[in-house]
């Protein structure tokens, strides 16, 4: 296994989000605080990544087009997946915290969910992150998701 070298103890992530440039944005982010991530926009190339990748985070959007959270969820349940889930989505905090609870009702280990748009401070926070910053890296007021991605194109 290679060795972790971000405060956040993740050395993998993988993005899953039927939108393709939050999930780009997404892992620019995470490049940018030190995690390697690869991106997915469906859920069968994500489903056949994830044993061969093994990673430790999965950041999964509730909406996936032809999917949904809820099946991925019962994948990752039947392949035994032990890293950290966290979810992402637009749609009320109350429909992310009834998904976080059928996870977590899975045995997966789910991490606080977050809202779109969201912070970079957001990631950080629910990461256990360090409180440094490299001057190369974005301001933690900047904003994630597609209202953000669109002012900023």
């Amino acid at each position: 296994m290679d060795a972790i070298s971000n405060p956040f103890d993740v050395r993998l992530a993988f993005v899953l989000d039927d939108e393709a440039r939050l999930g780009a944005a997404l892992c620019k982010v995470l490049a940018s605080i030190g995690i390697e991530s690869r991106q997915f926009v469906d859920a069968d190339a994500f489903l056949g990544q994830l044993e061969p990748c093994n990673p430790d985070l999965v950041f999964l959007d509730l909406a996936l087009g032809q999917s949904d959270a809820i099946e991925v969820i019962h994948q990752l349940e039947a392949r035994r997946f032990k890293g950290r889930v966290m979810l992402i989505s637009g749609r009320d905090m109350g429909t992310l915290l009834e998904v976080e609870r059928i996870g977590k009702a899975h045995g997966l280990t789910m991490l606080p969910s977050l809202p779109k748009p969201f912070r970079i401070a957001d990631i950080k926070e629910c990461l256990q992150p360090s409180p440094a910053l490299q001057p190369d890296q974005p301001e933690d007021d900047d904003v994630v998701g597609a209202e953000a991605i669109r002012l900023k194109a």
